[in-house]
């Protein structure tokens, strides 16, 4: 199985022991927007990629510029714990 297949995602999270609802993808592909659509997650994705800026073309859920930035756009995306 390959992306966009959300089995190797979906397996990922669980492994991670976290929950696929708590979950949020961050790529940097149409690919991987994909994933996430498949596995009915958000996704972020970062703009520091082959791509750049032109991922937002994808619409994902919220773009990230760097890493750094990552725990709050986490909580923003999926909420408080």
């Amino acid at each position: 199985m390959r992306k966009p297949d959300p089995a190797p995602y979906r397996a990922s999270v669980e492994r991670a022991g976290g929950t696929l609802a708590r979950s949020m993808l961050v790529g940097d592909t149409e690919t991987d927007r994909l994933t996430a659509a498949a596995a009915g997650v958000p996704v972020a994705l970062v703009t520091f990629g082959p791509e750049g800026q032109g991922v937002a073309r994808l619409a994902p859920e919220a773009l990230l510029d760097h890493f750094d930035d990552l725990p709050a756009l986490a909580r923003r995306t999926l909420g408080a714990a």
